[in-house]
């Protein structure tokens, strides 16, 4: 569950106990079918969005930049040849 106030996102354990869980960005949790068969167990890694997001910027070195125009383009239609010609020009900027 995401409180959407403050963004804290919570897991709840819905078994006997019932337990909530504050989640962290890179946090794993797992669901447990039976104890005694742990292949059937699954494993998961909570991931944050927002620090995702950070990390590519991060890694990347560059600066985020908004586009509308660009942000719904395609350059479906279009051979690999076509494609490469087109690049740099702004013609491939639009859906076509």
């Amino acid at each position: 569950m995401r409180d959407e106030a403050s963004g804290v996102v919570t897991l709840h354990d819905s078994s006997t106990n019932g337990t909530f869980k504050e989640l962290q960005h890179g946090d794993e949790f797992y669901v447990v079918y039976k104890k005694e068969n742990e292949e059937l167990n699954v494993g998961f890694v909570y991931r944050d969005c927002v620090e995702l997001s950070k990390a590519e910027l991060e890694e990347s070195g560059t600066q985020e930049c908004s586009a509308p125009d660009l942000l719904d383009s395609t350059l479906e239609g279009f051979t690999l040849h076509e494609q490469a010609n087109l690049r740099g020009t702004g013609v491939g900027n639009r859906a076509l």
